[in-house]
């Protein structure tokens, strides 16, 4: 009940009990007998005054009656009963201050009842007011602790850093009751606070000039609120945005009626990897309980930007080993390309789906390689206005084009459709082609002046064996006859001489005849050094005889030849490569060798091919020897095997002698 509702109420009571002892003495005066102690109905009028609870009024009321009782004996005592009606006068004030003191001692009661009922009840209001602080403080942080718990679940789900931030921003502004939430992350090495499309607004049409002007601004420390928050490095709060200096976007702000901000660091590790900013539309005092938090929730939205980062950084690191394996595949491909045999046609004919495995989307990439006027193209090619190309330049002169293209454009930054790798890997392998041609032709001179200089040295090796058959003729069939024709004639002079009688003229016939023995053994010698006429006439088996048994009887060391029992018919050029192979290695034996046993064999294999061994006991050719390119008899060796694509192998035993095998693949005996 109000101050007012209770005066008006004691006003009312007042009138009431003034008009209750108006009408009570109206009865004593008019109605009632005298003699009749008419002052007890002056109590109606203090119980009245009862109601009001107020001490002063009662007392009133019982000066009043005591007042009216006793203006009844003096208006109007009659003299013969003077003393009873007095009696009774006194007895009726009496009565009225008994009941005055009750009523005292009631409201003086009802008072103290009162003040305790007061006292209860505030201390009801006071822990009632304790209980409902208690059960919100309770349900805040009750609300705290459900907000930390689901940022964290959603922290701990593998789903994008998006959706994880968006949700913990809807859950920040609808814990705060706050229309707008945003992220900014931190750029590496910058030290700028750059925006992000991370964002919840409750009114995304009203907010909209408000998220473009956020997202077309980045802060450094101490500009802004989110600069704010990265120089002092924990949570900062504006009541009232449109008041500070430092808010960029204070006009936009009092457009739209955004009043507080309130932005936290977000950590990963010790670096500050972002920053999360909110809005009101309300000016709204500092929220202590959700400062004490929000370094958990930096903490943990934190770990998320660090684990995406680590992810995003491992998928990278990923990509670039798959990216760098490619394109060592692709060069080691390539290399084994050049490596081989194959010429600079075939190699750019077979480069280019190498090359396109090496592009990040190979399946949009076509290589296109010119070289020597041919063009070499792969997959279903196709020009398109995104390529990337590189020369091959030989001796400074242009000689080819290595081109990539790509079917679509595929924007991965500033450089198109390729990447700067995939450009460097272009000018790179067209480098590497460059060299690789310019190796081409100079191998192809090389191997060119080597042919001729074989041909060169294999028509030398016919001329000379032509010359020494012509030779070797001459000297059999001309100056051989003309010895025998003078061996005839001295034979003949002999007879007629000894006939006639000896003298000394017949000793001189002698001698001569004797040093024409001489000269005819050794014309014979010359000749069958030049050109074995057995070569020719009897075949390779029988020369191999004859030059064995020739070796054996100029140097004494035995040698063995072992022949193969069946007839070998080869042709005449292999037949003399053959036999002159063996005259050297049985010279270098008897040169160097220090041998004093020689075993040769020479036969046919059961799968065609041919078979020339000779092995000696002697102290063994050592592997330089081989080796060494003033060793001419090896070198002329091997040159004559090769037209027939055979081979020597030369191999020294170090004390125990040298084995030269010779080995001609099979061939057409008619040859």
């Amino acid at each position: 009940m109000g101050t007012r509702d209770i005066f008006l109420r004691q006003y009312w009571l007042l009138i009431g009990g003034i008009l209750t002892l108006l009408v009570i003495f109206a009865l004593d005066m008019l109605v009632l007998p005298f003699g009749m102690a008419a002052g007890e109905l002056y109590v109606v009028a203090i119980l009245v005054g009862l109601f009001t609870q107020d001490r002063r009024f009662i007392v009133c009321m019982g000066i009043l009656s005591s007042a009216l009782t006793a203006a009844k004996f003096f208006l109007a005592a009659p003299e013969g009963i003077f003393w009873t009606v007095l009696f009774n006068r006194a007895v009726s004030i009496m009565a009225i201050w008994i009941t005055v003191g009750l009523c005292l001692w009631l409201c003086r009661a009802g008072e103290t009842l009162k003040a305790a009922h007061d006292q209860l009840e505030g201390k009801v209001r006071g822990r009632t007011a304790a209980l409902h602080a208690s059960n919100e403080a309770l349900r805040r942080e009750k609300s705290l602790v459900q907000l930390l718990k689901d940022i964290a679940i959603a922290s701990n789900e593998s789903k994008p850093l998006k959706q994880i931030m968006e949700y913990s921003l809807k859950r920040i502004c609808g814990h705060m009751n706050w229309p707008v939430g945003h992220v900014y992350f931190a750029a590496r090495g910058s030290g700028l606070l750059v925006p992000t499309a991370y964002w919840h607004l409750d009114e995304p049409e009203r907010f909209e000039a408000f998220r473009k002007a956020t997202e077309a601004i980045s802060f450094r420390a101490g500009e802004g609120l989110p600069g704010q928050v990265l120089a002092k490095g924990e949570a900062y709060w504006i009541q009232d945005v449109t008041r500070e200096l430092i808010f960029p976007r204070a006009s936009l702000a009092v457009e739209l009626g955004v009043r507080s901000a309130f932005g936290f660091p977000i950590w990963a590790g010790k670096d500050m990897a972002g920053v999360m900013e909110f809005f009101s539309s309300e000016i709204s005092e500092p929220d202590s309980e959700l400062l004490d938090i929000v370094s958990q929730l930096g903490t943990l939205l934190g770990r998320v930007k660090e684990k995406k980062r680590a992810e995003e950084d491992q998928a990278g690191l990923i990509q670039s080993l798959n990216s760098q394996v490619s394109k060592l595949t692709c060069l080691y491909n390539v290399a084994k390309l050049v490596g081989g045999r194959k010429t600079m046609g075939e190699v750019m004919k077979e480069v280019g789906p190498y090359v396109v495995t090496s592009f990040r989307y190979p399946d949009a990439v076509r290589i296109r390689a010119d070289f020597g006027g041919a063009t070499y193209v792969s997959g279903a090619f196709e020009e398109t206005p995104w390529k990337i190309s590189a020369r091959i330049v030989v001796d400074g002169r242009k000689c080819g084009l290595l081109e990539a293209y790509s079917l679509e454009e595929r924007p991965r930054g500033g450089d198109g459709p390729f990447t700067e790798e995939e450009r460097n890997l272009i000018d790179g392998l067209a480098n590497y082609l460059s060299l690789a041609a310019a190796n081409k032709i100079a191998l192809e001179q090389i191997e060119k002046s080597r042919e001729e200089l074989r041909n060169l040295y294999r028509r030398q090796e016919l001329t000379r064996e032509e010359e020494r058959s012509r030779i070797a003729r001459e000297v059999h069939d001309e100056l051989a006859q003309a010895l025998l024709a003078w061996k005839l004639d001295l034979a003949w002079l002999e007879r007629r001489i000894s006939r006639d009688g000896p003298g000394m003229v017949s000793e001189k016939i002698k001698a001569m005849y004797a040093h024409l023995e001489d000269t005819l053994r050794e014309v014979h010698r010359i000749s069958a050094e030049l050109r074995p006429q057995i070569l020719d006439i009897m075949g390779l088996c029988e020369a191999l005889k004859w030059q064995t048994r020739e070796f054996q009887n100029r140097t004494g060391i035995p040698c063995e030849l072992e022949l193969s029992p069946d007839p070998v018919v080869l042709p005449p050029n292999l037949s003399t490569t053959l036999f002159r192979i063996y005259q050297e290695t049985l010279v270098n034996v008897s040169r160097h060798a220090q041998a004093t046993r020689v075993f040769s064999s020479f036969e046919r294999l059961e799968d065609g091919r041919f078979v020339l061994e000779v092995r000696d006991n002697g102290i063994g050719i050592k592997s330089e020897q081989i080796a060494d390119s003033n060793s001419f008899g090896i070198i002329g060796m091997r040159e004559r095997v090769m037209p027939w694509g055979g081979q020597i192998d030369i191999q020294g035993f170090h004390g125990k002698g040298t084995l030269v095998s010779v080995t001609i693949p099979s061939i057409n005996s008619g040859e």
